[in-house]
């Protein structure tokens, strides 16, 4: 008897690479991970489809069919992991748009740099808190947290 299929798509920065290695190494990680504990289900990921607009042209339009595609994707999945990136928030912010001296908490510009000790702007942090989910540190951890909310 086949089992239910789980899909989880993952939004990652590997789905701007040119080669699909990555993407093919979290895939399988991902049945790995299923097939480690005895579930009722299989688990399954996909990516985007940023490679399969009809007609493409790094122009407004092309990505606007883009972001429509890719949310009817991510509608269909039963879960999303999302790569947000490592490290707290304050200090990638400072280190893309640089420091003003002068001012704590703002960057070069005026604009204004959050910093609560947070991996991630307030606004996702506190949706994650939330629903008592955390960051998952490895991709492999956030996998088995998804499918164990499931049991």
């Amino acid at each position: 008897m086949d089992k239910p299929v789980c899909s989880i798509c993952l939004a990652e920065p590997e789905v701007f690479c040119l080669t699909p290695s990555g993407q093919g190494d979290r895939k399988v990680l991902i049945e790995e991970v299923g097939r480690m504990r005895q579930w009722p289900f299989r688990l399954a990921g996909f990516y985007p489809v940023n490679s399969a607009i009809p007609d493409f042209r790094p122009e407004r339009a092309a990505g606007l069919r883009m972001y429509r595609a890719n949310t009817r994707m991510m509608d269909k999945a039963h879960f999303v992991s999302a790569d947000i990136g490592a490290g707290i928030h304050a200090d990638r912010a400072s280190r893309c748009h640089g420091l003003d001296p002068d001012h704590r908490g703002r960057a070069a510009g005026g604009l204004a740099v959050e910093d609560f000790g947070m991996s991630d702007n307030l606004m996702m942090i506190g949706a994650l808190d939330d629903t008592g989910t955390r960051i998952q540190p490895y991709l492999r951890e956030a996998i088995k947290r998804i499918a164990e909310s499931l049991l």
